[in-house]
């Protein structure tokens, strides 16, 4: 796929949290309360709604500035593939962060997909095994490895380390399950 399909794709998607994001900004309902809520069946529309949903300006200003990178990479592998990718993660991670999440918390943000994406984009060199894809695997250890490691067990009132957790866990997954069957 082109660059400037992956960024018009890419746009659009960010374009939907930033809309959710405005139009909880105005309604008096709290749209929060649409997040994952662990083991409880009012929480599991959350699953797939979470991340379009964020506590404040300051959240959803650092989850775009990483899935204005991570999204446009993972499209430029193919629209199918970061499709089926991004299917895999929102689903994978919401569920696990459904079933392990602390109990009596809601769990919103797009960081379980910026994490998620990580992983895919890490992994999918190694898996799918194109020498490209491993260069690229390679740079975005050295460029979000740090990131990881710093915030993958931020435990931190009001971070949701099980989104973290779970989202690069689902990317690695997702490496896995859309791997190139062996010839």
């Amino acid at each position: 796929m082109r660059l400037k399909e992956s960024l018009v794709i890419s746009f659009y998607i960010i374009a939907a949290i930033w809309l959710v994001f405005l139009v909880s900004c105005i309604s008096p309902a709290d749209l929060k309360g649409f997040g994952i809520k662990p083991r409880q069946t009012s929480g599991l529309m959350g699953i797939m709604l979470f991340p379009f949903l964020h506590a404040n300006l300051s959240h959803i200003i650092s989850n775009t500035c990483a899935l204005m990178t991570l999204l446009p990479l993972t499209f430029m592998l193919g629209k199918g593939l970061a499709a089926e990718a991004c299917a895999i993660i929102l689903v994978t991670s919401g569920g696990l962060v459904w079933i392990f999440g602390q109990p009596g918390t809601v769990h919103i943000g797009a960081s379980g997909m910026v994490f998620g994406l990580m992983g895919f984009l890490i992994f999918a060199g190694p898996l799918h095994g194109k020498p490209w894809l491993m260069i690229l695997s390679i740079a975005m250890v050295f460029v979000y490895g740090g990131s990881i490691f710093i915030n993958l067990f931020n435990f931190a009132p009001g971070i949701s380390w099980a989104g973290h957790f779970f989202g690069l866990m689902s990317g690695v997954f997702a490496a896995w399950m859309t791997k190139p069957e062996a010839s």
